[in-house]
């Protein structure tokens, strides 16, 4: 069978990984294990046609990927929350936020932006959010696909519709498992609240970061 592959990136801690999930939402759509390279092959027990992979970062990855004829979806979301929300997941490995503090890797993919998401579905992870099934409906246009249920109902359903209804081979490697969670929209604009906010605030004051914001991200929105 030829696949089509859909490819999905921002950088980490972006909520690439929820928007890949959401892609169970389609037809005839297969949501591969985390962050497979571009020589991945899809095992011979999916029958799906279009296959989703998903690695955050852009740059190498993505430019792979589009080699091998991939359509890129581009997640973004406001630094400032990523940077919140980088500090929880580290905290909760016991790591020190002065550990994790964002340098010089996450500054280059502001000032790589415009390269790095040419030729891309641009999406807000806050709009995926907010209004998931307006979101979907954009992304099934997009890339072609078939809406099989609402992005917003994806997470209330049973086990068995993680599994090939062909193979009954588990979609996306989650063993049959439903690993969706709902769109929760109070993620968005927690690093006012949040510890990290003085440096939050200081990394957004960065000339290409408050360009990014400027454009995608009008104080009214987040």
């Amino acid at each position: 069978m030829e696949h089509r592959y859909i490819h999905i990136t921002g950088f980490a801690k972006g909520g690439t990984t929820f928007a890949k999930r959401c892609f169970r939402a389609f037809k005839d759509t297969w949501v591969a294990p985390e962050e497979p390279k571009p020589d991945f092959v899809v095992p011979e027990e999916v029958t799906a046609r279009n296959i989703v992979v998903k690695s955050p970062g852009g740059g190498t990855q993505t430019k792979a990927w589009l080699e091998r004829g991939a359509k890129v979806m581009y997640l973004l979301r406001d630094p400032r929350d990523k940077i919140a929300s980088e500090w929880q997941y580290e905290e909760a490995r016991n790591v020190s936020f002065a550990d994790i503090r964002p340098g010089q890797d996450l500054l280059n993919y502001f000032d790589n932006f415009e390269e790095l998401s040419a030729d891309s579905l641009l999406v807000r992870y806050e709009d995926l959010c907010r209004n998931p099934d307006e979101v979907q409906k954009i992304i099934a246009d997009y890339f072609d696909l078939e809406i099989e249920i609402p992005f917003s109902q994806l997470h209330t359903l049973s086990d068995d519709f993680d599994r090939d209804p062909k193979t009954h081979f588990p979609l996306g490697g989650a063993g049959g498992r439903n690993p969706n969670r709902p769109p929760d929209p109070s993620s968005i604009g927690q690093w006012k609240t949040h510890p990290c906010q003085p440096y939050a605030e200081e990394f957004a004051a960065l000339s290409s970061v408050k360009k990014f914001l400027n454009r995608f991200y009008l104080e009214e929105d987040v």
